[in-house]
């Protein structure tokens, strides 16, 4: 017998780290452009990371924004 669970993901942590902006739309012009916002991505489906905003799949471009952020300082 297949004893194998299954398991939800939590919700991810969206709390901001010290020096972040709220505005996630203007923190990626700040750190990516507009231009980077604007234009459609494979990341995102073939869809603009715009679109993400204000939706569950917002904390995607956080965590993007955060990894873009570390890679700058290393």
């Amino acid at each position: 017998m297949d004893e194998r669970q299954s398991y939800e993901l939590s919700e991810p942590d969206v709390d901001l780290i010290e020096g972040e902006n709220e505005d996630i739309r203007a923190e990626i012009i700040e750190t990516l452009g507009e231009e980077w916002l604007t234009t459609k991505n494979l990341l995102f489906a073939n869809r603009a990371p715009e679109e993400l905003i204000g939706t569950k799949e917002e904390i995607r471009l956080r965590d993007i924004l955060r990894q873009y952020v570390v890679a700058a300082l290393s």
